[in-house]
Order: C-alpha cells, then structure tokens, then sequence
C-alpha cells in the first residue's frame, strides 16, 4: 500500500469512528496521519491534523456534557489534552484561552460536587470517653490531656492500611486519581502502586500512606479535638497568660518567639483557627530549622552573590542529623500535614497564599493548631515539673 492509499484508509477510518462517537480511536488514527503529513514534510496538513485532533476533545467533551449524569473528572481531563494540543499549532492562543474559560467552569463544578459529599458515622462511645476525660478537670490538666488526646499515626500502621486498601478494593488504585486544590485544579495525580518497578512502587506506597495520615488528621480533628476543645470552652475560659508557663523554658520555643506561640495557640482556644495557624505555621518552621541546628545540621544555603538563605522547612525535614534525632513517626506526620502534595501541604499552601478561608478554618487547620500545642507540650520544663508534682491529677 502506497502513502496516498494509506492516508486515504486512515481517513476513512477517522471519519467512521467520529460518526460513532468513538473519539479515543479517531484521535488515535488522526495521530498516525499527522506522522504522515510530518514525515512527508507536508507542514500545513500536519498542522492541521493537530488542530483536528483538539477539536475532537471538545467534541467528545460537548457529547458528555448533553449526559445528565456526567463525569466532569473526565471532562476536564478531556479539555486539558485540548489545551496542551492547541498549544502545538501556532497562532492559536485565543482558541486555547476560550478552553481554558471552559476548563476553568468544570473544575468549578467538579470543586462544588466535592464539598457536597458527606459522610455520618457513630462516635457516641468517643463523646463518652472525652466527657469522662475532661469534665471537672483543672485547667492545665485539661490542656495537657488535650495534646495528648490521640496517638500520632505509626509509618507501620499507615503502610499496613494501604496495603489492605489496595488489596481489598483493588480497583480503586487501577483508576487515576488525582489531587485537587479547593478550585478543582489539579495540583498532582498518584503515582501507580501496582507498578512493576520496586522503586516507584515504593515511592507510591509512601504517597498513599501521606495522604492515609491527612484523611486522619481531618477524622481526628472533626471528632476528638473538637469535642475536647468544647468541653474546655464550656469549663474554663482560657487566657492568654495561662499560655505563658507552656511557651517559655521551651526547647520547642526559641527565645523571643514565646508570645506568638502563645498568640497561636490562645486564638485556638478561642476557636479562631485561621488566625492561630497564620501565626503557628511560620513559627513552627523557625523552630524545626532552630532544632536541626541544635542537632548539628547546616540549616542555610549560600548563594553565588554570597547571600545566605535559610533553608525551607521541605529541607529541614531532609537532614541528617534532624531525622536521626526526631521521631520518626511524628516526622513522617508532620510532613504529611506540612510539606507533602500528597499530604494537607499547609505550610507550602500557607507560604504561596493558597489557602481558602474555607480550608484555614477547616479540621485540617485544626490539627495544625493541635500538633502545636502538642509541641509544645513535649519540650515543657515547666509542664515536666508540674506533672512531676501532681501526677494523680493526670488519672
């Protein structure tokens, strides 16, 4: 078969499957021609096919959008190949920009679609423990037993949920799924766990098990904190200068950082979230950067102009030193909740501003508030000595 007769059955073959609707198969053929047309040198037909092939996305995404019960993942992943195609064929960005305008309803939707899931479950013998726990406690007892309130997620029994996951609903890890931000914009798809390869395997087995921790950390926010953070509320009114014996003789606490430790942590108290995280989460940074330096770690960079930058907490949570010191379970949390796009990623949403009012009020912004009280908690010579003297108040 000659080019001319073979470029006629492929033609023939993408007119065929358009008039079926079968819109993967007749980009497939219209891909081959374009390779035709390139090989040939005939530029224009080349260009051209491209262009037919973006506007065969938007056909197929015009034919799912008649569909009552449409997909918008499938959707917007069906306008973003037609974006990336129009962007091959020069001189094309007003169409390209008329997709985008498009893509960017679809996300809306998918965004809108997603806040409206729910989800109800029993936590009636929880609310009885908490109850048990809290009421009629001193107050210090209380904010202590707050931090205190859960156990942070092991690295062991996270993999060991996944591992079940993927091996009781294996489907669910065949499909891609994707991680979207509060707009629907894509910002990462999972890796594939039933890759060949041991190494990306491994490497998806970790990203599933950071996004594992964040799922609790919303559950475990939603649910034990919140409840424990009503019952304080209700029997006792948590002050500023309450927060004081916390936050000074910290280790935690670098010197002339304690009261906006104490800011955080007291507009938690008072349940105003955003606010506490927007002074928790720069300081949280300061104070992991001042402990991997405690611990012998290098904790700037210096630049070819001689500039000395100080390393990001993504660094940080990479150095040697650091990582051998600190517990490795609560690092592997703190990462998901902090630095991970698999994971909640709060200090990189904080630091780039993409944070909704609706996700810095959220439970995740909660556990934030949480881990730092909990921190806190943790490197407190003076909360040492006061459990020292009253341990049966504790019980």
């Amino acid at each position: 078969v000659d080019i001319g007769q073979f470029i006629g059955i492929l033609e023939t073959k993408i007119s065929r499957n358009l008039e079926e609707a079968d819109y993967a198969i007749a980009r497939y053929y219209m891909e081959i021609l374009s390779k035709c047309y390139q090989k040939m040198g005939y530029n224009d037909k080349y260009i051209g096919t491209i262009e037919r092939i973006a506007m065969a996305y938007e056909e197929e995404v015009e034919c799912l959008s008649k569909d009552g019960d449409k997909d918008n993942v499938i959707i917007i992943r069906l306008l973003e190949d037609a974006i990336k195609t129009y962007r091959k064929i020069p001189r094309k960005k007003q169409k390209n920009d008329e997709v985008l305008l498009k893509l960017e309803v679809f996300k809306k939707k998918m965004s809108e679609s997603l806040k409206e899931f729910s989800h109800s479950m029993d936590i009636t013998n929880i609310v009885t423990e908490i109850e048990k726990s809290f009421r009629g406690k001193d107050r210090i007892v209380c904010i202590v037993k707050l931090a205190f309130i859960q156990s942070i997620n092991t690295k062991s029994s996270l993999e060991e949920r996944v591992n079940k996951l993927h091996i009781t609903s294996p489907l669910s890890f065949l499909a891609s799924r994707d991680i979207v931000d509060s707009d629907g914009k894509r910002i990462t798809s999972m890796p594939d766990l039933n890759s060949e390869n041991e190494e990306e395997r491994i490497n998806a087995l970790e990203a599933y098990m950071f996004m594992e921790a964040a799922n609790n950390h919303s559950i475990q926010s939603g649910i034990l904190i919140n409840h424990a953070l009503r019952i304080i509320s209700e029997e006792h009114e948590i002050k500023l200068k309450d927060l004081d014996f916390l936050v000074e003789n910290n280790m935690f606490v670098p010197t002339n950082r304690e009261k906006i430790f104490a800011e955080g942590l007291y507009e938690g108290f008072k349940g105003n979230f955003m606010k506490s995280i927007h002074l928790l989460i720069p300081q949280l940074e300061n104070s992991f950067r001042e402990f991997a330096r405690m611990c012998g770690d290098i904790v700037t960079t210096f630049e070819n102009d001689g500039k000395e930058q100080a390393k990001s907490l993504n660094n940080i949570f990479e150095l040697p030193n650091f990582i051998e010191v600190f517990d490795e379970d609560l690092l592997f949390d703190l990462r998901s909740l902090l630095t991970e796009k698999y994971g909640s990623n709060m200090r990189n949403k904080f630091a780039h501003g993409l944070l909704s009012y609706d996700e810095a009020s959220s439970p995740i912004s909660i556990y934030v508030w949480w881990i730092s009280l909990r921190l806190c908690c943790m490197y407190s010579n003076n909360l040492n000595e006061y459990f020292h003297e009253n341990k049966e108040m504790f019980y």
